[in-house]
Protein backbone atom coordinates (compact mmCIF):
# COMPACT_ATOMS: atom_id res chain seq x y z
CA UNK A 1 0.00 0.00 0.00
CA UNK A 2 1.74 3.47 -1.50
CA UNK A 3 1.26 6.30 1.22
CA UNK A 4 -0.66 9.46 -0.55
CA UNK A 5 1.34 12.68 -0.59
CA UNK A 6 -0.04 15.38 -2.61
CA UNK A 7 2.73 17.88 -1.61
CA UNK A 8 5.08 18.53 1.10
CA UNK A 9 4.46 21.33 3.63
CA UNK A 10 7.06 23.77 4.25
CA UNK A 11 9.53 23.26 7.84
CA UNK A 12 7.35 26.28 9.15
CA UNK A 13 4.42 24.75 8.37
CA UNK A 14 5.05 21.16 8.74
CA UNK A 15 2.36 18.80 11.18
CA UNK A 16 3.39 15.33 10.99
CA UNK A 17 -0.09 13.23 11.05
CA UNK A 18 -3.22 13.87 8.69
CA UNK A 19 -6.73 14.69 9.72
CA UNK A 20 -10.16 14.36 8.52
CA UNK A 21 -13.62 15.63 9.02
CA UNK A 22 -17.23 14.31 7.68
CA UNK A 23 -19.11 17.75 5.83
CA UNK A 24 -21.97 15.38 5.11
CA UNK A 25 -23.86 12.69 6.95
CA UNK A 26 -25.96 11.24 3.98
CA UNK A 27 -28.09 8.96 5.54
CA UNK A 28 -29.81 11.52 8.13
CA UNK A 29 -29.62 14.25 4.93
CA UNK A 30 -32.23 12.42 3.31
CA UNK A 31 -34.62 11.26 6.10
CA UNK A 32 -33.75 13.81 8.90
CA UNK A 33 -33.73 11.20 11.65
CA UNK A 34 -31.29 9.91 13.93
CA UNK A 35 -27.80 11.20 14.84
CA UNK A 36 -26.39 13.69 12.59
CA UNK A 37 -22.49 12.70 12.41
CA UNK A 38 -21.21 15.45 10.07
CA UNK A 39 -18.55 17.51 11.78
CA UNK A 40 -17.07 13.91 12.94
CA UNK A 41 -13.33 14.63 12.70
CA UNK A 42 -10.22 12.53 13.53
CA UNK A 43 -6.21 12.81 13.13
CA UNK A 44 -4.07 15.65 14.86
CA UNK A 45 -5.69 18.19 16.69
CA UNK A 46 -4.02 20.95 15.11
CA UNK A 47 -5.10 19.79 11.61
CA UNK A 48 -8.41 19.06 12.42
CA UNK A 49 -8.95 22.82 13.75
CA UNK A 50 -7.06 24.09 10.67
CA UNK A 51 -9.02 22.26 8.15
CA UNK A 52 -12.41 23.05 10.05
CA UNK A 53 -11.36 26.36 9.23
CA UNK A 54 -10.59 26.34 6.38
CA UNK A 55 -13.58 28.30 4.13
CA UNK A 56 -13.11 25.94 0.93
CA UNK A 57 -12.68 21.93 0.07
CA UNK A 58 -9.77 22.76 -2.77
CA UNK A 59 -6.83 24.11 -1.88
CA UNK A 60 -3.46 23.50 -0.04
CA UNK A 61 -3.78 23.05 4.25
CA UNK A 62 0.08 23.32 5.51
CA UNK A 63 1.34 22.25 2.07
CA UNK A 64 -0.71 19.85 1.82
CA UNK A 65 -3.54 19.28 -0.75
CA UNK A 66 -6.80 18.37 0.38
CA UNK A 67 -8.76 15.67 -0.62
CA UNK A 68 -12.20 14.02 -0.57
CA UNK A 69 -13.44 10.84 0.41
CA UNK A 70 -16.56 9.23 0.25
CA UNK A 71 -17.28 6.18 2.76
CA UNK A 72 -20.05 3.83 1.29
CA UNK A 73 -21.68 0.78 2.79
CA UNK A 74 -21.69 -2.97 2.19
CA UNK A 75 -24.12 -2.35 -1.27
CA UNK A 76 -22.26 0.48 -2.18
CA UNK A 77 -24.67 3.35 -0.87
CA UNK A 78 -22.97 6.40 0.53
CA UNK A 79 -23.16 7.17 3.73
CA UNK A 80 -20.73 9.83 4.19
CA UNK A 81 -18.61 12.62 2.40
CA UNK A 82 -15.75 13.94 3.98
CA UNK A 83 -12.14 15.42 3.29
CA UNK A 84 -9.04 14.37 4.43
CA UNK A 85 -5.67 15.95 4.32
CA UNK A 86 -1.77 15.12 5.76
CA UNK A 87 -0.01 12.33 5.46
CA UNK A 88 -1.46 9.46 5.08
CA UNK A 89 -2.50 5.95 3.62
CA UNK A 90 -6.12 6.26 2.82
CA UNK A 91 -8.20 4.00 5.35
CA UNK A 92 -7.63 6.55 7.98
CA UNK A 93 -11.24 7.52 8.10
CA UNK A 94 -12.67 4.26 7.70
CA UNK A 95 -10.63 2.92 10.47
CA UNK A 96 -11.15 6.17 12.92
CA UNK A 97 -14.61 6.66 11.90
CA UNK A 98 -16.61 4.22 9.14
CA UNK A 99 -16.41 1.13 10.39
CA UNK A 100 -18.03 1.56 13.79
CA UNK A 101 -20.51 3.65 11.57
CA UNK A 102 -22.03 0.97 9.12
CA UNK A 103 -19.06 1.77 6.53
CA UNK A 104 -17.26 -1.13 4.73
CA UNK A 105 -15.32 0.98 1.51
CA UNK A 106 -14.01 4.14 1.23
CA UNK A 107 -13.47 5.88 -2.11
CA UNK A 108 -11.74 9.40 -2.68
CA UNK A 109 -12.79 11.83 -5.67
CA UNK A 110 -10.02 11.49 -8.49
CA UNK A 111 -10.46 12.95 -12.04
CA UNK A 112 -14.29 13.83 -11.59
CA UNK A 113 -15.51 10.17 -10.28
CA UNK A 114 -15.26 8.10 -6.75
CA UNK A 115 -12.42 5.73 -7.06
CA UNK A 116 -11.57 2.79 -4.64
CA UNK A 117 -7.88 3.45 -2.94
Amino acid sequence: MSEVLAESPTEDTAVDGYAWIVDLDVAHDESGVGRNSAGATGGVPELVERLRAGDAYDGPTDGYEVEYFRLDDERGQPLFEGRIVGSYYAFEPLQDFGFSNGADEILYLRGGGWVRS
